[in-house]
């Protein structure tokens, strides 16, 4: 439903004094700050906890492009398959857990970027792709923000970016 809210109109219950006795489909502050509390964090919590449960390799510190493992799943995949922007999105994601006071989440995410490091060979604004380069310093910046690492790595991938942008989105 456009604009339909999860709640009152989808029959859901809420607490009582939740503000639904306006419009169908509208909810007051106070419900909706309800509904991100519990709804949405728990949806996050299982999103990642998938994410990392079928995707996360311990080998590499890195997240697969598909679900699966051993050689099967190898021999489907081209060779050197890796998708550096998806390791940024897979990133952000570890974050959130972090602020939402999951530490494993946070630990992950430090053990992500050094997988990034290893498989670029240790430069991460080796990408001929200058928005996967953004992701990924925007990702960087925020572990950088809740002090998950220093400000090296992000601001090189700014640097890199801002750089690049003005001569073309692809590097030669």
């Amino acid at each position: 439903r456009h604009g339909g809210a999860v709640g009152c109109s989808a029959g859901r219950a809420l607490p009582s004094g939740d503000g639904c006795s306006g419009p169908v489909g509208h909810l007051t502050p106070r419900a909706g700050a309800w509904l991100a509390g519990t709804m949405w964090q728990e949806r996050a919590r299982e999103s990642r906890a998938v994410l990392v449960e079928e995707y996360w390799d311990q080998r590499t510190s890195l997240f697969r492009i598909a679900a699966g493992r051993g050689p099967r799943l190898a021999a489907l995949l081209p060779v050197g398959s890796w998708h550096y922007w998806w390791q940024a999105h897979a990133l952000e994601v570890l974050l959130d857990g972090h602020e939402a006071g999951d530490a494993e989440a946070g630990s992950r995410a430090l053990r992500l970027i050094d997988g990034i490091t290893r498989r670029t060979g240790g430069d991460l604004t080796a990408n001929p792709y200058y928005d996967d380069l953004a992701w990924m310093g925007l990702a960087t910046m925020r572990a950088h923000t809740l002090g998950l690492m220093d400000a090296r790595v992000p601001l090189a991938l700014a640097d890199a970016v801002i750089g690049g942008t003005l001569t073309g989105g692809i590097r030669k």
